[in-house]
């Protein structure tokens, strides 16, 4: 027992002196470049030489060299130059209204079948149309319009509708072609089906337009270009009011309401002129803007001698245009 009591303080010993010596190695342990150099046979002379010459890289060097990298980032010249560059596009989004497109397309009413056909296999045949709704051909003589296949509510899905360019007349009817593709089935069309829809080649309005204020919407129409009756505005009855006041000599901005596809138009300029027959409503042609909601502002004036009152019963109180190319080349088919 002596005896092994003796080996274990021994190897106590002996095991507190390997951690002293860990401890203090690890105080000052060499580095990989000490090592390969004491490998080599330099004396530490030359080690410390060689340190002098050639630093080791650590983590405080790096940051050293990451230092200067982030001043020359953030130099008062590049940053002006920044700034400045931001400043200008901001100004520039905020200050100018964004630029329209040239010309597109857009649609403007769905129309009908007005008779019940038979379209036979692999076939074509001409159609009479008519303008569903508010919309009119007549309003519009000698434009020039897209036709192609109504793909919206209560479509025709088996029918083709190829697009073509129909010029409008005084009439309120146009003829199409339509064609079956089928080779197996004849497709039966009723009356009042939705087989087409008419879309206009619009364009943004004639910028003197709105630099002039007297300026007549009337003034820049040529052969070509020209305001496109689309649809009319109609005044619900929401709020808490159920009639408008205006009083004598005073001009009140009405919220009307766009119906047909041109509501999903929001910030188009369009053309306000009054209703034939609307003397209950009377309004100056004026330029104004599709807002959100379907909404849109009219400037109604009371030039008479007494109080104007408007009912709110959802009636057409304005009609709407849109400036358009009424002759299209074929380019722009």
């Amino acid at each position: 027992t002596k005896k092994n009591t003796k080996t274990e303080s021994s190897k106590n010993s002996e095991n507190q002196k390997n951690y002293v010596r860990s401890a203090s190695y690890e105080l000052r342990k060499p580095s990989v470049l000490d090592e390969l150099h004491a490998m080599s046979g330099q004396s530490n002379k030359k080690t410390k030489e060689s340190f002098r010459r050639h630093p080791p890289t650590s983590r405080s060097r790096s940051r050293s060299w990451s230092r200067p990298y982030r001043q020359r980032s953030r130099s008062p010249q590049s940053q002006n130059y920044h700034h400045h560059q931001y400043r200008q596009r901001s100004r520039s989004r905020s200050g100018s209204p964004p630029t329209p497109r040239q010309t597109h397309w857009i649609p403007v009413t769905p129309c009908t079948i007005q008779e019940d056909v038979q379209v036979e296999r692999v076939s074509t045949m001409m159609v009479t149309i008519k303008a569903k709704g508010e919309f009119s051909f007549r309003d519009n003589p000698g434009c020039m319009v897209k036709i192609t296949k109504w793909t919206g509510k209560d479509s025709v899905s088996n029918i083709d509708v190829a697009p073509q360019i129909v010029s409008l007349t005084d009439s309120s009817y146009v003829c199409i072609e339509v064609s079956n593709p089928n080779p197996e089935k004849t497709i039966s069309l009723h009356k009042y089906d939705k087989i087409a829809c008419l879309s206009i080649l619009s364009a943004p309005a004639p910028s003197g337009l709105f630099s002039s204020l007297n300026c007549s919407p009337d003034r820049y129409q040529t052969v070509e270009k020209r305001w496109f009756k689309v649809t009319a505005v109609v005044l619900h009855k929401k709020g808490s009011l159920d009639r408008i006041r205006i009083q004598p000599g005073k001009t009140l901005k009405v919220v009307g309401t766009v119906i047909g596809p041109l509501k999903k138009h929001v910030g188009k300029d369009v053309l306000i002129t009054e209703l034939d027959g609307a003397d209950q409503f009377p309004i100056q042609s004026q330029i104004s803007r599709i807002c959100d909601n379907e909404k849109i502002g009219i400037n109604v004036t009371n030039r008479g001698g007494h109080t104007l009152v408007i009912e709110k019963s959802g009636q057409a109180i304005a009609c709407l245009s849109v400036w358009a190319r009424v002759r299209v080349e074929e380019g722009q088919r």
